[in-house]
């Protein structure tokens, strides 16, 4: 739920058009055919989200969806609609390593900081809910603090061959985190549950870092897309 502060933010065209000027997204051509507030992705994040609605053409055949915080200004998401266009028979395709470059170079602009707290790319590619995009290399690049990764959180670019950035999505937690370690060492947990041996060691550790996480950063019901700790500790 938004706070009530975020409830009464409501982006402009003008800011649409100023938040849209600096981001690497190519705009000539396209003007601004709607704005509109993004219901699910601000629940999904408490913040006041807005997506801006670029078309281009005179049946407006062309779209580009900006998604932005607006408050901030910050790029949330975005996607684009272009007719289908013969490539040259000698135009030059990108490789996959020269798209992770340009993927690299767009989050470097977009999401700075972000990128300096993530691995990748494509660590956990098993937690990707897209298919492969044909004619695009799609990149994933989760979210890792103190050596702990976060997969539900991610920065994900798709690149197509000719190196344009045809979809971008911010999955980010903007609260506290909580702490990664761990509250009971291995030796307390086998005392806690000595009968039922290695699964309950796991769920004790796992109970205890839930626990101490929620108490700790979550005093109330947690916000919707906010990260959970996941452990798994063998024993010898």
């Amino acid at each position: 739920m938004l706070a009530a502060s975020e409830q009464a933010v409501k982006l402009t065209k003008a800011q649409a058009v100023a938040f849209a000027r600096p981001l690497p997204i190519e705009l000539e051509g396209y003007e601004l055919a709607d704005l509109f507030p993004d219901h699910q992705l601000s629940f999904e994040s408490g913040r006041s989200a807005w997506t801006a609605d670029w078309s281009k053409g005179e049946e407006e055949t062309e779209h580009k969806w900006i998604t932005v915080d607006a408050v901030t200004g910050k790029l949330l998401n975005y996607s684009q609609l272009k007719r289908d266009k013969q490539m040259a028979a000698d135009a030059k395709l990108l490789s996959r390593q020269e798209a992770l470059q340009v993927a690299q170079q767009f989050l470097k602009a977009v999401a700075p900081m972000e990128l300096l707290h993530t691995e990748g790319p494509n660590l956990y590619e098993e937690m990707n809910p897209y298919p492969p995009r044909a004619g695009a290399y799609s990149f994933f690049f989760t979210r890792v603090e103190k050596g702990v990764p976060f997969l539900e959180n991610d920065l994900q670019v798709t690149v197509d061959l000719r190196g344009e950035i045809v979809h971008y999505k911010r999955n980010w937690f903007d609260g506290t985190l909580p702490d990664p370690a761990p509250q009971l060492s291995e030796e307390e947990a086998r005392w806690r549950c000595p009968a039922a041996g290695i699964p309950a060691y796991r769920a004790a550790i796992s109970s205890a870092i839930t626990q101490s996480a929620r108490a700790a950063s979550y005093p109330a019901d947690p916000k919707p897309g906010a990260p959970s700790l996941q452990y798994s500790s063998a024993a010898r």
